[in-house]
């Protein structure tokens, strides 16, 4: 009985998603025309779309908890644990005037409408995981511009998304050599939760009535003195932290 109902709000859910993909296309490619931030700010008002008006036709529910510290039309570099595409435009509501840009595999910069383009000329970049050294010099020249042109850069240092919505260890090479290239944005600690469930059938159905939850903790300010790694190993302490209250668990 319950993967019928799964199904039978995912059938319009799946329609709705498709066809605001493929109409606001246009609409991000007229953006472009005004710059890098203006993508941005398009992209937030499209994932506050999705999380308002499209995620409620499955029942999805949303909790955004945001420290009162973070400051509005402020770049910040956000670290954040990772366990579905689902939990994307969660960042677009939750933080819409800092304008989140992307870090994402370059496959997903090749065939999807509106998402791809965004992640090729908004304020995102595009790596290729099998090369390495690539990957890192397209974080840092991302990390660069995003202090440079001012719009904010959300990384998984998890590196992949935790299908069974376990932690995994926070790896450091990309996340340091963000850090290392932008030296004035301060750092976002982030979780997410529940992105995992909703993606657990790859949309095949979408169960119904996910709850999404997303934790923004203070900004942790940044110093020439900093020890950098222990601000990787604080954010992922905050994930942790705050997956345990959510999921009722001592955390460690």
């Amino acid at each position: 009985m319950r993967k019928i109902i799964d199904w039978i709000f995912t059938i319009p859910f799946l329609i709705l998603l498709v066809l605001a993909l493929v109409l606001c296309d246009p609409l991000f490619r007229l953006s472009r025309l005004f710059g890098i931030k203006s993508i941005g700010y398009v992209a937030s008002a499209f994932m506050w779309m999705l999380q308002r008006l499209v995620f409620p036709i499955n029942g999805t529910r949303t909790s955004i908890e945001k420290s009162d510290a973070v400051r509005p039309r402020t770049p910040y570099i956000i670290i954040s644990n990772h366990q579905a595409l689902y939990e994307f435009p969660i960042f677009g509501t939750a933080l819409f005037s800092n304008i989140p840009g992307f870090i994402s595999k370059v496959e997903n910069g090749k065939w999807y409408p509106t998402v791809s383009f965004y992640l090729r000329n908004g304020p995102c970049g595009l790596i290729d995981r099998r090369d390495k050294p690539r990957a890192i010099r397209s974080i840092a020249a991302l990390g660069r511009q995003a202090q440079a042109v001012g719009h904010s850069v959300l990384i998984y240092p998890e590196g992949t998304r935790a299908k069974d919505g376990q932690l995994k260890p926070y790896k450091r090479a990309g996340t340091l050599a963000l850090l290392e290239a932008a030296p004035d944005l301060e750092v976002l600690p982030v979780a997410v939760e529940g992105g995992w469930i909703a993606m657990r059938h790859n949309f095949l159905p979408v169960p119904f009535g996910t709850h999404l939850r997303i934790r923004i903790g203070d900004p942790i300010p940044r110093s020439d003195d900093e020890n950098r790694e222990g601000i990787i190993d604080e954010a992922r302490r905050f994930a942790e932290e705050a997956l345990a209250d959510w999921r009722g668990i001592e955390a460690g």
